[in-house]
């Protein structure tokens, strides 16, 4: 939706769920009285929307998001995990809690994600604060 409009929506005093697959991009509008859901799912778990209706809108963006394969490929390859950045693993793992805390509340189960999680804090711990998720692979790959 954006966090424009994500602000003005919670301004006018109406009740906000966002979500993102980046959980820390959801905190600022998070910070100010939205709910983050851990999961696209996850949104209309509560809600009276059916999963059928979120289904083509989760497709277009997964579709969307297909080309960071090429990205993620490019620094594999030249093993730069910090090129091209947009969300840095000091900023991915920051936002852990805030995603654990709302798959809690939304009572979605973390637990797909957190060996993930785990994976993230142990290349944090490599001093690698500054990459993308791409360095992660590396963990993976040993």
């Amino acid at each position: 939706m954006g966090t424009a409009l994500g602000r003005a929506w919670l301004a006018a005093g109406h009740p906000l769920t966002v979500w993102n697959r980046t959980a820390a991009r959801a905190g600022a509008l998070a910070a100010e009285g939205a709910t983050v859901a851990a999961h696209a799912f996850a949104l209309i778990g509560r809600e009276s929307v059916a999963p059928s209706a979120l289904a083509p809108l989760l497709a277009d963006w997964l579709t969307a998001m297909a080309p960071a394969v090429h990205h993620t490929a490019a620094q594999l390859e030249s093993g730069d995990y910090a090129l091209g950045g947009v969300s840095n693993l000091g900023m991915q793992v920051a936002g852990v809690p805030t995603f654990l805390r709302t798959a809690e509340e939304q009572r979605v189960s973390p637990e797909l994600l957190s060996p993930y999680f785990a994976l993230m804090r142990r290349r944090l711990e490599t001093g690698s604060a500054g990459e993308d998720l791409t360095g992660v692979v590396d963990l993976l790959r040993r």
